[in-house]
């Protein structure tokens, strides 16, 4: 692996909580994020020494035998890439204090296996996901004196639903997150506007990497639109489309019944494709009880992995979210996915840095989160006319260029080796 002077390949040890959890829907982002980011630091052929990663990923309740077939295993295997699944017996508790008191003991035992791993694997970086694995990571990272970087493609906002209140919970996992970023040595973000959240609070430094997609899916021929269309049987209609999961509260389904109702009322011939990992029937009695009929939209329960194929159908894609702390600083991978696929984008106001890359871009309309202050007439009238073929042809452009992991990756490669360089300098 070395050359003896710290030469050789640099070895990044990732370490995570919960990576291959199937029962959380917000998991499919940050395992889409994760893997991909793995598999793109380690595949880059300029930079000045390559990339090996292992991951080690701690999950709770169990990981059964059989699970470690499923495609994300499989996936890291086909990459190269080493993956070490440790099971914590842990319980799940409905108070947020008792969860993050719980973290702090099994914290102790994670340092350990953290240690041991990156001193036996001869690590020279050590790259977190999350509050749980950075908080257990630091340390290893003081006693093998590792430069430790720590992801976050969120706040802890984002754990508390509206209405909650700022309890011992909310404090506890404050403090959680102050200490992460103080024993780090960079974070890593997903905006400018997460980068300036932090700086309001801690002395940090911070690289902005946007949630970034796939490169297979910027090399997808411009003939796959009308192929999938044709496939879901949908060729004469004005499709407004929405990927992810559905009914997560930031995701806001009423307001996408909202919004695509407007739509439909000027709009002839409008459907809603929504393409999710949802059950069709939940998504469906939901959309009848907004008011919407079996004629208007079209739902595909589809793997992500999946999602592309479908997605190229769309002549709009949907991403409504409230104006708060947690969607000020976000960036949804939806968006690049959208571009990706030559879609314009119809967004609300105040989503991280997307909301101004929509407008300063041109790939897609900004409304207000205010679904009835918003001219309607005027905005269907110029969502029309982002259907032709030079406005794909921009979206795709931006994608690869703001939303490319062969581009982006690239920063977290060159931080790498800043960091090892300073610390062997050390």
């Amino acid at each position: 692996m070395r050359d003896g002077c710290g030469r050789g390949s640099l070895r990044v040890l990732f370490v995570s909580r919960g990576l291959f959890d199937e029962r959380d829907a917000f998991r499919t982002g940050f395992q889409v994020r994760t893997f991909s980011e793995m598999q793109a630091v380690t595949s880059r052929k300029d930079a000045k020494r390559p990339v090996e990663v292992l991951l080690l990923d701690f999950e709770e309740g169990g990981y059964p035998a059989e699970r470690k077939a499923k495609k994300p295993v499989n996936r890291l295997s086909s990459a190269g890439i080493e993956h070490r699944i440790v099971n914590i017996p842990a319980p799940r508790f409905n108070a947020p204090a008792l969860t993050y008191l719980a973290w702090a003991l099994e914290s102790v035992w994670g340092a350990c296996v953290v240690t041991a791993v990156a001193r036996k694997e001869r690590a020279d970086l050590i790259h977190t996901h999350g509050e749980w694995a950075t908080f257990t990571s630091i340390a290893a990272s003081k006693i093998l004196r590792l430069p430790l970087v720590y992801e976050t493609h969120g706040i802890v906002e984002e754990l508390f639903q509206p209405g909650q209140g700022l309890g011992i919970g909310y404090r506890a996992a404050k403090l959680f997150e102050r200490i992460c970023i103080r024993n780090s040595r960079y974070l890593i973000v997903v905006s400018e506007a997460m980068r300036a959240h932090f700086a309001r609070s801690s002395a940090v430094r911070a690289k902005v990497v946007p949630c970034s997609v796939d490169p297979l899916l910027l090399e997808q021929d411009e003939r796959a639109g009308p192929e999938a269309r044709r496939e879901l049987m949908l060729a004469d209609r004005f499709v407004v489309a929405y990927s992810g999961s559905f009914f997560t509260h930031w995701q806001q389904p009423e307001k996408l019944a909202e919004v695509f109702k407007e739509i439909k009322e000027r709009i002839a011939n409008s459907v809603f494709l929504v393409l999710t990992t949802d059950e069709v029937a939940s998504v469906r009695d939901f959309l009848v009880r907004e008011g919407l009929g079996e004629t208007d939209f079209h739902i595909r329960r589809v793997a992500h992995a999946d999602v592309p194929r479908y997605l190229v159908a769309a002549d709009a894609g949907l991403l409504t979210r409230a104006r708060d702390l947690v969607n000020q600083v976000a960036c949804p991978v939806k968006f690049g996915e959208y571009l990706a696929c030559g879609v314009p984008v119809l967004c609300t106001e105040g989503i991280g840095d997307i909301s101004g890359i929509v407008r300063d871009h041109a790939v897609g309309l900004v409304i207000d989160n205010e679904v009835e202050r918003v001219d309607w007439d005027l905005t269907c009238e110029e969502l029309t006319k982002l259907t032709d073929p030079g406005t794909k042809q921009r979206c795709r452009r931006i994608a690869k260029d703001m939303f490319s992991w062969e581009s982006n990756s690239a920063l977290i490669v060159d931080l790498y080796l800043e960091l090892v360089e300073a610390a062997q300098s050390r």
